[in-house]
């Protein structure tokens, strides 16, 4: 809101990221209530800046952009559904601004359960239902951010695609290029967008009409030809429901390299659960013998010997 802007550090103010409230209020929140209200998430995303990016809080600065987080419901739960959840965050955690994946969120944690505070702050199982589904998406998302520049920029523009079920945004940068594809829609949608060299710099100085350039798309492993005429392109692209495309525009193809995911499996603990008593071995004994006992925490331990009529004759740790 007007004001707030002064917390940046940028702007004389004492932190460097923001929590993005405008965006999860007047966009995520209730982004399937009456829409999907496509319009609202991109107007929000590139900060009321219509079809390119309005205020910025300064290069060193970051708005933090989020779906969940400890204090808000689990936005599965929100929108009922797994698949309604992707293209949203693939907006989300791809645009301009620091991208939080609340713990998880990358399994679907909440859907389904109706303990509010066991949703948003229980004890997560890694293994939920949406694990399939979501992991994958996640790692795929963060991982093109690590690997392809132009998702750390503060460059963001939204471009036309001629269907309603579905957003495009450049993130355009010189010889590397990130476009964002996502449909909203239960069903495939087919869009083509425009690429103008005129509002987006592809390429340092400017495209060359008649070459073949790649637009490879790291999410799905595909690659498309674009061939620029008068400075600009056509590029068509299928999505599957609730689906997305996040290409990488080059004169060369790239695609993304994912590391492995590390199994979810219980860490076994070497320290004793309970208070345990091992039988002297041996036993019978001449002229000693071995006594074993474990204790789950630090405190008073006394170990005493008594004989067949119940009396003390030896204590042998009183620590």
């Amino acid at each position: 809101g007007t004001g707030t802007e002064n917390i940046y550090a940028d702007r004389s103010g004492g932190v460097d990221a923001a929590y993005d409230w405008n965006l999860y209020f007047n966009a995520e929140q209730n982004f399937y209530v009456s829409g999907p209200r496509i319009t609202a998430l991109s107007d929000n995303i590139l900060n009321g800046g219509g079809a390119s990016m309005g205020f910025l809080p300064g290069p060193n600065a970051s708005y933090l952009r989020f779906l969940e987080n400890q204090d808000e419901d689990r936005i599965a739960y929100v929108y009922g559904s797994y698949p309604k959840t992707m293209p949203v965050s693939t907006v989300v955690e791809l645009s301009v601004g620091m991208p939080l994946v609340y713990s998880g969120q990358e399994v679907g944690w909440g859907l389904g359960m109706s303990n509010y505070d066991q949703r948003r702050r229980g004890v997560i199982n890694w293994n939920y239902g949406g694990q399939s589904l979501l992991q994958p998406h996640y790692q795929k998302l963060a991982q093109i951010r690590k690997q392809f520049a132009p998702f750390w920029t503060q460059q963001q523009m939204k471009v036309a695609t001629g269907n309603i079920s579905t957003l495009a945004h450049t993130r355009p940068l010189a010889d590397l290029n990130g476009i964002l594809l996502t449909n909203f829609d239960s069903n495939p949608q087919t869009s083509t967008i425009t690429l103008s060299d005129a509002s987006n710099v592809f390429f340092a100085g400017g495209v060359q009409n008649g070459l073949t350039y790649y637009a490879s798309d790291v999410y799905n492993d595909t690659v498309y030809n674009v061939v620029f005429a008068s400075g600009t392109a056509a590029l068509t692209v299928t999505l599957p429901a609730y689906g997305s495309a996040v290409l990488v525009l080059a004169d060369t193809t790239y695609s993304l390299t994912l590391p492995p995911i590390l199994d979810v499996r219980e860490i076994p603990s070497t320290r004793p659960r309970e208070y345990v008593l091992e039988q002297n071995y041996p036993n019978p004994f001449n002229p000693y013998t071995k006594i074993e006992l474990a204790v789950p925490r630090y405190g008073p331990v006394t170990l005493t010997v008594y004989n067949i009529l119940g009396q003390e004759i030896a204590t042998l740790v009183n620590d």
